[in-house]
């Protein structure tokens, strides 16, 4: 399980945004277009940190969260399935996009 505390890739930070009573923690960096990488079970984003300082400095910004359940991400009661998990990352690259205008 990740912490707060671990580090993060230069250029990086820690970050959360609550979506539907969950608060889904992030790791973000990097500016442009919104990237999402999404990591799978039982891993969190420190399955990205590798290739996060690549792909930001390709010109994206970077938004690696922790699905719900897991690393830093709370848990709810239910809803793991897709179609919730889904739900709790839409706004996630609107919340934490700093473009010059919100993506579309």
């Amino acid at each position: 399980m990740s912490t707060p505390y671990d580090p993060v890739p230069d250029g990086f930070e820690h970050a959360t945004v609550t979506a539907d009573g969950v608060d889904l923690h992030a790791v973000i960096g990097g500016s442009g277009a919104p990237l999402l990488l999404l990591h799978g079970r039982p891993q969190t984003w420190r399955a990205w940190r590798h290739v996060m300082p690549v792909l930001a400095e390709q010109g994206y910004r970077i938004i690696a969260p922790d699905l719900r359940g897991l690393g830093d991400s709370t848990r709810a009661p239910g809803g793991y399935d897709k179609d919730t998990q889904a739900e709790d990352l839409r706004p996630l690259p609107h919340r934490l996009w700093t473009g010059p205008s919100t993506p579309s």
